[in-house]
């Protein structure tokens, strides 16, 4: 369990592909240069976007040699591992990436998934001890959702074969070419259509064949309201920062956590790894006292070139918080893991200052 009072730094991602129609490499028509493949393209256009809009661009080079990197993937990962911390000697970098083919940037900005079942798992001993894939959650409308999957459903079989059961190493690590490891992973990743086993909590079972399809998503899985004594409490497993559909699944959660007298509130993000930064804003707005109503949520930090830029142009680097509702929890508790992150972690930071003795971490240290 992590102090309320644990240090969060949000990494900002960057969409740096969609960063391309922006950028053009001129040649000098003087200059013989080697022509460069489709990936030492983009990486030398993640190298220009870097230049201008990365955090740290004070550690890149002046120029890059992009027919070094076979792919643009090499590239950003020896660009984002320049800035090291001087205390750990690693890469402060672990948060960029690149999202090729858009399918994450979609999903954020229109709410739709495609190319997948629907349900993720995580690996735990079953009560046989054996190491025991269970799904932890299912988006409602996907084809796992339609089929009746379920959080806490083991996979007990994949396509008719029960080696389903991976292995596990001495310190806890899987082991990732184990038979049972490679039919699962494959199965879920790797492939489009197959028939899933799945063992019930209560001993039954379900076979179910899936086919990978495009859907759209809940990112508040479940909002539950329980009374303990006299005090109701609001559950929320809320799963990813969407742009429009997150944010009206959120309002209306609020809105039945405020009808029916909601005075303590949990939020479970342990599956959250962020999203959209303007749904966190208008969650921290909706979850925020009155009393900090027009206050700072949060302030961009940003490369010297951009604040000197901003700052030339008298522009405001602080966004405040926007209170449109009533609704003023008096604790919340936020659930958290490893893979809490981004979004996750400034909706906790934003709070944090507002709610001090109210607001409380449970779980692992997150992400950043």
């Amino acid at each position: 369990m992590q102090s309320n009072r644990s240090k969060f730094r949000l990494g900002i991602l960057f969409p740096f592909l969609f960063l391309f129609v922006f950028y053009s490499c001129k040649k000098d028509e003087d200059e013989v240069t080697p022509e460069l493949t489709q990936e030492q393209k983009w990486t030398s256009e993640i190298f220009s976007a870097m230049q201008a809009i990365y955090l740290w661009n004070d550690a890149l080079p002046a120029t890059l040699d992009a027919t070094k990197y076979s792919t643009a993937e090499k590239g950003l990962e020896y660009l984002s591992g320049l800035k090291i911390n001087s205390e750990t000697g690693q890469a402060i970098d672990h948060y960029s990436f690149l999202d090729k083919i858009g399918k994450l940037s979609g999903e954020i900005s229109q709410g739709t998934a495609s190319g997948d079942y629907g349900f993720m798992i995580t690996a735990a001993y079953n009560a046989s001890n054996q190491v025991s894939f269970f799904v932890t959650y299912v988006y409602k409308n996907s084809p796992a959702g339609l089929a009746g999957v379920a959080r806490s459903y083991e996979i007990i079989s994949i396509n008719g074969s029960t080696a389903v059961h991976p292995e596990a190493s001495s310190d806890g690590y899987l082991v990732a070419t184990s038979v049972g490891y490679t039919t699962v992973v494959n199965a879920l990743f790797n492939s489009t259509t197959a028939s899933f086993g799945f063992k019930r909590p209560d001993g039954t079972t379900l076979t179910t064949p899936l086919s990978a399809g495009s859907y759209s998503i809940n990112s508040v899985l479940c909002d539950s309201v329980y009374t303990v004594g006299t005090t109701k409490m609001g559950y929320v497993v809320f799963n990813q920062f969407l742009g429009a559909s997150s944010q009206t699944e959120l309002t209306n959660t609020i809105d039945k956590f405020q009808a029916s007298g909601v005075e303590y509130l949990i939020v479970d993000l342990r599956y959250n790894g962020g999203g959209s930064v303007e749904t966190c804003e208008k969650l921290s707005s909706m979850l925020a006292p009155s009393s900090a109503n027009g206050k700072t949520m949060y302030s961009h930090k940003m490369n010297t070139d951009l604040t000197q830029y901003f700052v030339s142009q008298k522009e405001n680097l602080s966004v405040n918080i926007t209170k449109t509702n009533t609704f003023q929890p008096k604790r919340i508790y936020f659930i958290v893991s490893g893979s809490t992150a981004s979004a996750s972690e400034l909706l906790i930071n934003n709070l944090q200052p507002y709610y001090t003795g109210n607001l409380f971490l449970i779980g692992q240290t997150t992400y950043g």
